[in-house]
């Protein structure tokens, strides 16, 4: 199958039917032998056609692996930590783990006690507090929600 379809193959028979005319019937032990190597060194060189990629269909059939960029970007996920500080730029607490998370603030940031609106200085630092946030198109977290829980 390999021979039909490679492009070299005319040139291959048109060079091994020139070397059979020339040699006589006693010698054809040595160009038999360099025949049968060149066609094994280019019967497993892959051709192009061998090596591209296909795209996968497991899209077509509604199982894709992974979800296109903007449905992750809605997506809201909540950290749990102790809030170290607050700035006109951002939020950090530190996790239960004592990893540092830093957040950007947005204009829709809102700060909440017992699920009324609050002010950011009214919140103490170092107290539990849930952020709930989401990814921007740069991939940073950004703030939502920041609930604090007064008792």
């Amino acid at each position: 199958m390999f021979i039909v379809m490679n492009p070299w193959s005319n040139t291959i028979f048109r060079t091994i039917g020139y070397w059979l005319a020339r040699i006589g019937p006693k010698n054809w032990s040595r160009p038999l032998a360099v025949i049968l190597a060149l066609f094994l060194v280019f019967g497993t060189l892959p051709m192009k056609a061998q090596t591209q990629r296909r795209p996968s269909r497991s899209g077509s059939r509604g199982t894709s692996s992974t979800l296109p960029p903007d449905v992750l970007a809605g997506a809201v996920v909540s950290f749990k930590g102790k809030l170290r500080a607050v700035d006109k730029k951002g939020i950090v607490i530190e996790s239960a783990d004592e990893q540092i998370v830093t957040f950007h603030r947005s204009k829709k940031t809102r700060f909440l006690a017992d699920e009324k609106p609050v002010k950011p200085e009214e919140i103490p630092l170092e107290t539990m507090v849930t952020v709930d946030a989401s990814k921007d198109s740069v991939g940073d977290l950004v703030a939502v929600d920041i609930i604090w829980k007064k008792s």
